[in-house]
């Protein structure tokens, strides 16, 4: 149901319309993941504590495979996985972002140097696979000892693919290779090493 109250001299009408029903938005017990059953589609989200991307596939095609009994759509026409990782990376006041990142922002030479905060984005569009990634990037002002640094990669394809979740878990498998490939092209090692 949506209301909407307009202000106007003398009276106050209120506009309301019946919306419909958009879905379900579900949690597990512990918080830590997110189901959303739409009309229009069907979203998995891990939110809290790390599994493996393993797990994540299996639990997420029981649930597609619920979903797609109940709507019945005639076709999967988008399939996306998207990962943000926040890390903390010991940078210090004159260290060079090569130090931890392959891809950091660039600031032209007649620039100041001593960049606080960026926020980059790219969508690039990978040949083999045909996907495309939009990759953001977030290095935020630090705290005493260490920066938060986002790594966002949101990998998707749009066309028109079977609901099978048989068919659609090599697809998934192939686009979290290239999440993973944009994942540790742009870390270096002193980055990752923490996390190892």
């Amino acid at each position: 149901m949506e209301a909407r109250i307009e202000q106007q001299v003398g009276r106050a009408p209120t506009v309301q319309a019946r919306v419909g029903f958009h879905g379900l938005f579900l949690k597990s017990e512990d918080d830590s993941r997110i189901v959303q059953f739409r009309t229009d589609g069907f979203t998995l989200n891990q939110v809290a504590g790390y599994t493996t991307a393993d797990d994540l596939f299996t639990e997420a095609l029981a649930l597609w495979r619920a979903y797609t009994h109940v709507v019945r759509p005639a076709a999967t026409i988008r399939v996306a996985l998207r990962y943000i990782n926040k890390l903390l990376l010991p940078f210090r006041h004159g260290d060079h972002f090569e130090r931890f990142l392959t891809a950091p922002v660039a600031m032209p030479a007649e620039a100041p140097q001593h960049v606080a905060d960026f926020l980059t984005r790219a969508v690039v569009v990978d040949g083999s696979t045909e996907a495309t990634a939009v990759v953001a990037q977030r290095l935020e002002p630090a705290t005493e000892k260490l920066t938060p640094f986002t790594l966002d990669i949101d990998v998707f394809k749009i066309g028109e693919f079977s609901v099978d979740p048989g068919s659609l878990e090599p697809l998934l498998q192939r686009m979290r290779e290239l999440k993973n490939r944009l994942f540790f092209a742009l870390l270096t090692n002193e980055a990752l090493e923490p996390y190892r």
